[in-house]
């Protein structure tokens, strides 16, 4: 049976600092998500990737407990958006620990549609959320946008990473607002058919992007779609 508070910490508060460029970050997770994951080179790469563009705002879509939101946000805006409770309890405690005053956290998902989401995960800042009611001890109900909230009108670049629906998000909701430049997805091949992926490049490509690859691990591939 799913428990429905995910104030419910399946594992042990962790504390850690990482040293990205000349900044070292203190931060707050719960659980399975630890410093190991942000010394991997995929995640610096993607990090400088995304720092190298020339965009003002970006909308990191799914920021987790901030580390890579706090490493773009030093001399720009970035409107972190995190819909799991207890992620964004860590998100707003890093960056209050941080002084990460440029980072504006804001607790809502991204869907195809307006409205809430029934999600299921395993209630720590390393949960990997399931649509499906899989994978997870932890049943929540988040609040989610579209492309057509005026929030997006604010960024000229966005950031999504949100475990598999970002096929959803393009293929079946509005399209992305056309002051967005820069977007970089996190593709997870694991969890959606080729034929959904292909559907979602085809989409973006009529928006007018091009994409460019930036890597892969594990079943997840990081491209920037720009324009």
């Amino acid at each position: 049976m799913f428990r429905k508070n995910s104030h419910e910490l399946t594992s042990q508060i962790q504390r850690h600092e990482v040293e990205y460029g000349k900044t070292t970050y203190r931060l707050t997770s719960y659980g399975e998500m630890s410093r190991r994951q942000y010394k991997e080179a995929r995640e610096e790469a993607l990090v400088e990737a995304l720092a190298e563009l020339d965009w003002q705002a970006l909308a990191y879509i799914g920021a987790s407990y901030g580390f890579q939101p706090m490493c773009l946000a030093e001399d720009r805006t970035v409107l972190a958006l995190e819909p799991i409770a207890c992620i964004f309890d860590a998100l707003r405690k890093n960056i209050l620990e941080n002084s990460a005053f440029n980072v504006i956290a804001i607790p809502v998902g991204v869907a195809p549609k307006a409205g809430t989401v029934e999600i299921v995960h395993g209630g720590h800042t390393g949960a990997t959320p399931s649509f499906d009611g899989a994978g997870g001890s932890i049943a929540e109900t988040i609040a989610c946008i579209d492309f057509a909230n005026p929030l997006f009108l604010a960024v000229d670049a966005a950031m999504m990473d949100i475990e598999g629906l970002e096929c959803e998000v393009i293929n079946q909701g509005p399209p992305v607002p056309e002051n967005i430049r820069y977007l970089v997805i996190e593709v997870h091949r694991s969890f959606r058919s080729e034929a959904a992926i292909d559907e979602m490049f085809a989409k973006l490509k009529a928006q007018g992007f091009s994409e460019r690859a930036l890597g892969d691990r594990s079943g997840q591939s990081h491209f920037l779609f720009e324009r």
